[in-house]
């Protein structure tokens, strides 16, 4: 649903799926993708989302349940922060909580972008995941790059490196 005003445009955003095993033992799977309301201030470019939603990017990864916030700071710079629980329905563990932020820029250099994330996750008060990310993104006529790598600060490792790509002859 959508209701856009002059100053702010509303979206109620719902997306879940179904998979059903018509095998009497077997057992219906669903999965609540997203259920947020998205509010967006057109003239102070701020955006608000409440709900299950996936996360910003960066080093904060999958589905949680809480509050983002997505604002620019400059010209070419934005500002996401969000906080919430993790939407994990492989783990149910208690008191899970979850905050990040992530500064993103556009157009810095002749088609490149990127980000800076740090996420902090825990469980009953506990560190589990506490991470620092940084993405880097080149956009050209015939090719397109993106590499992501994500640093777990708590067991001072990396945890993800990734560099997909693509090229056009």
């Amino acid at each position: 649903g959508r209701y856009r005003a002059e100053n702010s445009d509303v979206r109620l955003v719902l997306r879940d799926t179904v998979s059903n095993n018509f095998i009497a033992s077997s057992n219906v799977q669903s999965s609540l993708n997203a259920a947020y309301v998205d509010y967006r201030n057109l003239q102070a470019k701020v955006d608000w989302r409440v709900g299950r939603q996936s996360a910003v990017g960066g080093s904060l990864f999958g589905l949680f349940d809480g509050v983002s916030m997505t604002m620019p700071v400059a010209s070419k710079y934005k500002f996401s922060a969000m906080v919430g629980a993790p939407a994990n329905t492989l783990v149910s563990a208690p008191a899970q909580r979850l905050t990040g932020v992530m500064l993103e820029g556009d157009g810095l250099f002749e088609r490149w972008g990127g980000n800076l994330s740090l996420v902090d996750q825990t469980t009953e008060g506990i560190s589990d995941r506490r991470a620092v990310g940084v993405e880097a993104r080149y956009f050209g006529e015939s090719m397109s790059m993106f590499t992501q790598m994500d640093y777990d600060l708590n067991f001072r490792a990396l945890n993800a490196l990734t560099l997909p790509g693509s090229g056009q002859g």
